[in-house]
Order: structure tokens, then sequence, then C-alpha cells
């Protein structure tokens, strides 16, 4: 851990010191620059016995450290900072660090601060879900997040360390689900426990579910689970919609349905928005494990109900499970029915709610293909134009970032017929966020407009090319250098679409402002983009200034930037002819054989 040193008066001889300060802490957790600035203040204004106390030898190793950090007594910046430490101390030192800190961390958990238990439930998760992880780390974790979820904690922790309990019961052996969580939740489950008991009881109903025998189930807690859908705090039922899709799947369908269908129809309905909402979600997570005819008969109708008279809320729910629901659905249809559930959508998707309308279009991609290609124009195309055209940015941004899904599920030729427009408009969007989004997938785009017909593909292309251009011109006034290395490193695909004058006349003189005027990655991609540019050309001529001009003004420039730069267009002029096939638009994106570029190396990033 880096830290700062005792000052001179404060040095003893017994060697260096170690301070942990809030700088240190950073190294650890994720702060803001507010927090950081406040906590900086407060260094500045602490007195020199306090310093003392937050001193500690610098000569300890990471563990005697980590373990020193977590005592009870220590500060609590200090035990922040050894918590955060706590994944990479079990991935380097393994059973050495659990043996050395876990008993300093089970003593003293209870008296942290909020944070910092919340912090160590999350470390403990983070250790979990490491593959290379010693097989004894299920032993190690779980009595101490049994200690935790079987006290009186604040909200916040108790839904920290139930997640990494969640975490722990695949891995723990089955006695101990049986003996021990099973017994804890049907204990915390009686009536006259309160409402965070309950809480507890129906996560580790659901969590244990798909680890139990169904018949084992239905014999211990499936009457006391569903007993808890009835309970009178909405916290509870909202935890007990989440936990019904495990229970259900555990216990099987006949049973499902005597005991469990019965309680999820009255949550469907409940009162409370929150409680609707949940139960709503596990509905649709229940689709695939329905009978058809249940689906058709009563799903059906219960959700195009919401769609019509639900409020905001329930439509934004709605919107963001619209996309599943219509994939389990639509295959078991007839075709007025999937009319009905697309009828819908597009309700929905003209919603003054504008979370709503973003939702429908990011769902747009998987209706799409669950509707089929072939019935796009008559029941999709206006639908897709609206989301383009949005007043919202946020919405036309969701449009623009899925128009490569679209694109590939339409095939090249209806794309060039129905889409072609609507990627001009975007291309020349006034929002930089919807620019932004559409220049990080346009070396996907570009090849899905490539048509059969040369003809028709010549004259696609070369109409695409204002757009560019405008889109260029947008973005070049501004600091956005992102944005302008994402469309740059799009234009080497364009070798392959337009010809060799188009090029010459339109792109290169950009590639060479950039080389010129831009920050280094911004040059590396125009310099890449330049060598492509080069190799392609089939006018001699062209292709003799061209390399004259880079020469001329990169390889026997004045700067050393500019010769460096000429060694990058060099290395990528290689690489180009090597390759030979320049550009490949069956290829997900365009990427080079990995090679540091020395004005890269020169830390702009």
């Amino acid at each position: 851990m880096v830290g700062r040193c005792k000052p001179a008066w404060q040095k003893s001889n017994q060697g260096l010191s170690h301070v942990v300060m809030w700088h240190e802490v950073n190294e650890a957790v994720d702060v803001s620059f507010e927090d950081a600035t406040k906590e900086h203040r407060r260094d500045a204004e602490r007195s020199g016995e306090e310093i003392e106390r937050l001193t500690v030898d610098e000569n300890l190793g990471d563990i005697e450290r980590a373990c020193l950090f977590l005592a009870s007594n220590a500060h609590p910046l200090q035990h922040s900072c050894a918590i955060g430490k706590l994944p990479s101390l079990f991935n380097e030192y393994g059973t050495k660090a659990h043996e050395a800190i876990f008993p300093t961390l089970t003593a003293s958990l209870d008296e942290y601060s909020e944070h910092c238990q919340i912090q160590a439930a999350e470390a403990l998760t983070t250790i979990l879900l490491d593959a290379s992880l010693s097989k004894e780390a299920p032993d190690w974790f779980f009595p101490i997040a049994f200690r935790m979820i079987n006290g009186v904690r604040t909200p916040e922790v108790m839904k920290s360390w139930l997640g990494t309990m969640r975490a722990l019961v695949p891995v723990v052996p089955q006695q101990m689900l049986t003996e021990d969580l099973l017994q804890l939740a049907l204990a915390r489950a009686q009536g006259e426990e309160s409402k965070q008991a309950h809480v507890v009881a129906s996560s580790i109903f659901g969590a244990i579910a798909p680890f139990l025998d169904g018949k084992l189930i239905l014999q211990t807690y499936l009457h006391k689970a569903m007993g808890l859908c009835q309970d009178t705090d909405s916290e509870v039922r909202t935890c007990m919609c989440e936990q019904l899709n495990n229970i259900s799947r555990s216990v099987g369908l006949n049973t499902f349905m005597i005991f469990v269908f019965p309680e999820l129809n009255e949550l469907l309905r409940d009162e409370e928005l929150v409680v609707q909402s949940a139960a709503v979600e596990s509905l649709v997570q229940l689709l695939g494990f329905l009978p058809p005819d249940i689906r058709q008969i009563q799903v059906l109708p219960f959700l195009r109900s919401l769609c019509d008279e639900g409020n905001a809320a329930m439509h934004v729910c709605l919107a963001r499970l619209l996309g599943d629901i219509i994939i389990k659905m639509v295959p078991d249809l007839l075709e007025d029915e999937a009319t009905l559930l697309l009828d819908a959508y597009k309700i929905l998707s003209q919603q003054a709610n504008e979370d709503v309308r973003q939702l429908c279009a990011y769902n747009f991609p998987a209706i799409l293909k669950t509707i089929g290609a072939r019935k796009y124009s008559t029941m999709l195309h206006a639908t897709y134009l609206q989301y383009i055209q949005d007043t919202s940015p946020i919405v036309r941004c969701t449009a623009a970032a899925c128009l490569h899904e679209v694109a590939k599920i339409l095939g090249k030729e209806r794309t060039a017929s129905y889409l072609r427009e609507s990627f001009y408009s975007l291309l020349k969007d006034p929002a930089l966020l919807v620019q932004s989004k559409l220049f990080g997938i346009l070396h996907v785009v570009l090849g899905h407009f490539s048509v059969s017909n040369t003809q028709s593909k010549a004259t696609t292309y070369a109409n695409m090319i204002p757009s560019l251009l405008q889109a260029e011109k947008s973005v070049s006034g501004t600091n956005q250098w992102r944005m302008q290395r994402s469309l740059l490193q799009a234009f080497p695909l364009l070798a392959e679409y337009l010809t060799s004058d188009q090029i010459y006349e339109n792109f290169v003189p950009i590639c060479f402002r950039y080389m010129a005027d831009g920050v280094p990655p911004v040059k590396i991609s125009a310099a890449l983009a330049l060598a492509v540019f080069l190799r392609n050309n089939c006018k001699i001529q062209q292709r003799y200034e061209l390399a004259q001009k880079v020469v001329k003004e990169y390889g026997q420039g004045q700067s050393y930037w500019s010769r460096l730069l000429y060694i990058d267009f060099c290395e990528s002029f290689l690489r180009a002819a090597e390759l030979r096939v320049l550009v490949c638009s069956k290829r997900a994106s365009w990427s080079w054989p990995s090679m540091p570029s020395r004005i890269q190396c020169r830390a702009f990033e």
C-alpha cells in the first residue's frame, strides 16, 4: 500500500512509518471528487496525535497491515482500506490470508460502520466469484455471512449480506442448506417476527429452492412461503415475488398450478404498484414454464390490459420487459393474437414518457427478430422511423445503437431499401450523443448496405458521402477526440465501397488535416486510414502525389512528432500490404495485428 511517511520530526529510530490517508483508501474504493476534496481538507486539519494514531510501521507486510487495520479500534479509513484490499490479498495468499485475517474481521465486523459492513459483504462476494480461489472458501465465509443475516441490521447492510449468502448457496454442501439456512428461514418466517425477518426468510426460500428436491420444499416450507405472499408489508410481498421463479421451477408444474399460481394472480393485482411490478417481472420469468393455454387464455389478456390501462410506472416496467414477453409468447400465438401483442408494443412506443419510448427502442431488435424480416415493412418500419425522428436525443441514441442489429436481421437488400435514409438522418443528427453512439458501430453498419447489384451498391455509397462529410464537419469543431477517432477508424472500410476519386477528393484531405491537427490517438487513426487509402488507390498519379506528400510533410518534417507519425504510417502501410485483402465486410470490426504506436507510447491516454 502506498502511503506517506512521517515528517522528519515524527520519525523514530526504528525505521520508516506509514500513514493511511484518504488517497490510500481511494485506491481500494471508488469515491467522488467532492468526497476526496473534503477528506484532504480533513487531513490538513488533523492533529499530531491523530496522525500518530494513523501511523504504522511501513515495514509491515500486506497481511500484517490488513490485520492491524481491521482491528475494532482502528480508524474507519483504515477499516475501509483493508476491506477494499481483501480480494487481492485472498487471490495472492489464499489460505494464509484467511487464517491471519478472518479472526480479526469476524471479531470486529459488528463494530464497523454501516459503509464498511456493506463493503465487507461486497468484498467477500467478489472473492467467491474468483474461480481460482480455494475450494475451502465457502466454508470460510458461510459462518460470518450466516451470522450477519441472523441479526438485526440496517436495510442496506442486510441487503448486501443476503447477496453474499446467495452467492454462497450454490457452492456450500447441501447439509448446510437444510440444517442451517432452511431452519433459519423457517424460524424467521413466523408471524410474530419483524418485517426484516420475513424478508430474510423470503430471500432464503428462493435462494435454496433450485438446490432442494421439490417434495422436500412442499413438505417443509412451500406453505410458509405462500403465506409470506400475503404479508401485510409490501416489502415482504415484493421480495416474495422475486423468489417465485426459483420456487415454481423447483416444485414442478402441477404443484405450481395448485399452490403458487393463485398467489401470483393476487400479487399481479396488488394495490401497491411496486408489488405489482415485481409480480409482472416474475410472471415474465415464468412464461417459458407456463403451459401454452395459460399464456394464451390468461396471460395475454392481462398484459394487454396493463398496456391500455396501467399508469406511467407500470408502462416503464412493461416497456423494459416487452421484448422478453414477445420472444417467449409469439411462437405459440395465432397471428391475430400476435398482432394484439405487437399493437400493445406500438401503443407503448408512442407514450409521452421518454423512458418508456427509450425502453421500447431498446427492445426493437428482439421484437423484429421474433416477428421476422419479411414483416418488417408492413408491421415495424414505421415504428423504427418514429424512433429515428423522436424529439428525445436519448430515444434517437438508442435507435442508433441498435441499427447494426436491425440491419443484420433484415439482410443487406432490405437494409439498403428501408434503412438507408434512417442512416443518413442519424449521421446528420444535431445531438453529439446520437452521433457518438453511431460512430462506435459505424465500422459494422457500413457493410450492411453492400447489396449484390453493383450499380445500386455504387449509388448507395455515393449518396452516403455528403452525410459522412457533414458528420465529420460537426465533430471536427468539437473537442470530442474519441468521436473523431471512432469516425476515422471506420474510414478504411470505405476503400471497398467508394472509387479512388471519391476517396481522394473527399476523405484524403480529412486524414491529412487530422494528422496535422489532431490529438495523438486521432493522428494514429488518420495515418492508418490514409495508409489504406494509398494502398487501395487505383490511379498511379494520385498514389504518387499522396506518397510524396507524406514523405515531404512527415518523413522529412521538422518536428520529431511528424517523423514518428511517419514511422507509424509506414508500419500501417506494410500491414495493409501484407493483408492484401484490406477490407472485409463480413468482419464485425476493423482491427490490425497488435503493435504499439510510438506516439501512443507518449502516454496520451
